[in-house]
């Protein structure tokens, strides 16, 4: 046995493994991680964790966890393990938990367990927030939920088409349910979207449409109807649609403003798609 060999021999005797690697504790240099949710990703609540291999090795992720206490609990990959090659970019899109109203310290950090270059290792990260993200993914949860403390505002299925100063006109109902909780909100005003204008009672188009809305404890279930309009006509805007039937809203609770955006149903969705249709003659 040559004395190297004797001597790796000699150690294992009194310290099991210990001519094993060393497992990396942080990510190997060249290897960086960033935060970034994509249209898509907005209606169903996703965060896209991407890893950025700028190494000569593979990198294989074993697991990958997003945590922060911004949400009530951590969200891992759940399609693990994934191998990024040398020069390559992942995104690892994840779930994202209900937010924590009551954190104080959001800082977010990403764990990975991986191998690279023949070496297991673990770290734990602070993401890049790529786009700036992350706060307004959470004021608008906690904005969200005051306003629901309050009021469910939906959208109902009902669609009608008239006509407004010559023009076709597609009509919603705002519905309105109060809870019955002590305090006020108001519903501010109404915005268009990327395939939509507001109209007023004339037809008119705008982007924004005043409420000037409180609800109380007292007040009984309601509807607004609103008008509106396509904003464009091309095929191109509603096969790439994200968030065209997404209408923000702007909102004032007790303790909170600001924006929230409410969603029609898919089956409203495909009505408006037949009205824009209807009205552009596509």
């Amino acid at each position: 046995m040559r004395p190297a060999a004797v001597s790796c021999a000699i150690v294992a005797i009194g310290l099991l493994g210990a001519c094993s690697p060393i497992a990396h504790t942080a990510l190997p240099d060249g290897v960086s991680v960033d935060v970034y949710q994509t249209r898509m990703d907005y209606g169903a609540r996703e965060l896209e964790v991407s890893v950025t291999n700028e190494t000569d090795a593979e990198l294989e992720v074993l697991e990958l966890v997003f945590d922060s206490p911004a949400f009530v609990s951590e969200t891992a990959y759940q399609r693990a393990p994934s191998t990024i090659g040398p020069g390559r970019t992942t995104d690892f899109r994840v779930s994202l938990p209900a937010a924590d109203c009551s954190a104080t310290d959001p800082k977010p950090v990403v764990r990975i367990e991986f191998e690279h270059d023949g070496m297991p290792g673990s770290a734990s990260v602070e993401p890049v927030d790529r786009l700036g993200q992350l706060p307004g993914i959470t004021a608008e949860d906690c904005l969200a939920e005051a306003l629901a403390e309050h009021v469910t505002v939906e959208w109902s299925d009902e669609l009608r088409v008239v006509d407004r100063g010559g023009r076709r006109v597609a009509l919603l109902d705002l519905v309105l349910e109060p809870t019955g909780a002590p305090g006020e909100v108001t519903l501010e005003t109404l915005h268009g979207t990327p395939l939509f204008l507001l109209t007023d009672e004339n037809g008119a188009a705008t982007d924004e449409l005043a409420l000037a809305t409180p609800v109380q404890a007292q007040s009984e279930r309601s509807t607004v109807t609103v008008g509106v309009v396509p904003t464009r006509c091309d095929l191109h805007a509603l096969a790439d649609d994200k968030r065209g039937t997404w209408f923000p809203l702007r909102v004032s609770t007790d303790r909170l403003e600001g924006t929230v955006y409410v969603p029609t149903s898919e089956r409203m969705r495909t009505e408006l798609f037949a009205y824009i249709g209807a009205s552009c003659g596509t």
